[in-house]
């Protein structure tokens, strides 16, 4: 949920901030009142939740936690044979209502930066308990 709730802050400077409808976590999981069903709150709180208690919090399927119209457009990504959601579907993005929320995803990927050849040694690595949710995941089932 880490970078759902990035990407459903208000933050300046970041592109779908000050949109309420253009937050990558999905609106059950911002519920002001319930705690279960308030990321935001898990991850802010002056003593932040542990690790094991957010994953006993969240569903079954990872990606519920997020904005459905997101979800789907991986989906329609991955059908597509596309890694670049928000640019394979640019003249879609105001009538799928991401626009605002890829644009800010745009804004924050390295991946431009790193083709382009940097002039030093890059390494992407990940913490040991870090995992990657893979394509299969964005299925029908």
């Amino acid at each position: 949920p880490l970078s759902a709730w990035a990407y459903s802050q208000d933050l300046p400077l970041v592109a779908n901030s000050g949109y309420a409808n253009q937050t990558l976590l999905a609106a059950e999981w911002m519920v002001d009142d319930t705690f279960e069903r308030n990321v935001p709150v898990w991850l802010e709180s002056p003593d932040p939740i542990g690790v094991e208690e957010i994953v006993a919090l969240m569903p079954p399927f990872a990606p519920d936690v997020f904005r459905p119209a997101m979800v789907q457009l991986a989906r329609d990504a991955i059908a597509a044979n596309s890694t670049t959601p928000c640019n394979t579907f640019a003249d879609e993005l105001v009538e799928r209502g991401v626009d605002r929320l890829c644009e800010a995803s745009l804004d924050n990927d390295l991946l431009e930066l790193l083709a382009s050849g940097v002039m030093y040694p890059t390494e992407l690595c990940y913490s040991s308990g870090d995992t990657v949710a893979p394509a299969f995941q964005f299925t029908d089932d």
